[in-house]
């Protein structure tokens, strides 16, 4: 053989020892690189006096919207940015439509409403029925709420609409309401049962409203909110002012329950 090729085969036989050793080699780790962090929902709260914190505290306007509320409160969560909060105490769903809506627009991406008790006149009842549940006014009251309920679901639906028509990227998280009294207080008081039965039958109206809207494509989901023994005439700590002479507190949400809130819309979200 001639010495040049004899070379050659050794340098090839090295080659492929060399390359032999390389497979054996444990490959190297690619590098680890981070998810990138979800986006900060930008954030708008509609709604009445539970979306602005009435009972809660502190207040800061005349709406009663309160930094105790449930939207402040959402809004101390990462990824919670609350731009705008124009719920107000007393509005009816309507109110929402025409004076808050404004506040929604294109970079919006998440909207909670709470709206329809003031619709049906729940609290109110009971002030009127609770002296007499026979009496002219507690029945005026209570008419003036069966008559309301048949308008809750359009116009939620056609609130929700016009939400997700201002704000197309946005999540809607419509809330209901707790039974203000607890189930043992209701079953013994009959007006406490009456007002506890006009808000099962009040979330059902905005249970059958997101169902609609959603059905038609919009991106809504509904919270119920429960506070069970929790609730007014229960055995545990109170989320609910129970004092029905108290105007401001009387059935709204404290800031215990105000978290309450928050918690069932975080639910609804996850």
């Amino acid at each position: 053989m001639r010495p040049e090729k004899s070379r050659q085969r050794r340098r090839f036989a090295a080659l492929i020892v060399a390359a032999t050793a390389l497979l054996a080699l444990p490959l190297a780790a690619a590098p680890a690189y981070a998810a990138p962090p979800p986006p900060i929902a930008t954030y708008v709260a509609l709604g009445d006096s539970y979306a602005a914190g009435q009972g809660a505290g502190s207040y800061i306007d005349p709406c009663l919207r309160s930094p105790n509320g449930y939207a402040a409160q959402l809004d101390a969560v990462p990824r919670y940015n609350l731009l705008r909060q124009p719920a107000c105490s007393g509005a009816l769903i309507d109110d929402v439509l025409g004076a808050q809506i404004s506040s929604v627009n294109r970079g919006t991406t998440l909207v909670t409403i709470t709206a329809g008790a003031n619709d049906l006149g729940i609290a109110q009842a009971f002030v009127a029925c609770a002296p007499d549940l026979t009496s002219q006014a507690c029945q005026a009251a209570l008419a003036a709420g069966s008559a309301a309920i048949g308008t809750i679901a359009p116009k939620m639906g056609a609130l929700i609409g016009a939400v997700q028509s201002r704000a197309p990227h946005a999540t809607i998280v419509v809330t209901g309401y707790p039974a203000p009294f607890a189930p043992g207080y209701a079953a013994a008081v009959p007006v406490a049962g009456a007002v506890d039965a006009a808000a099962g039958a009040l979330n059902s109206a905005l249970q059958a409203a997101v169902a609609g809207a959603a059905a038609q494509g919009a991106t809504v989901t509904f919270a119920p909110v429960a506070f069970g023994e929790h609730a007014i005439g229960g055995s545990e700590a109170p989320w609910l002012g129970g004092d029905s002479t108290d105007v401001i507190d009387f059935m709204h949400p404290n800031a215990a329950g105000a978290t309450a809130y928050r918690d069932a819309i975080l639910t609804a979200l996850n």
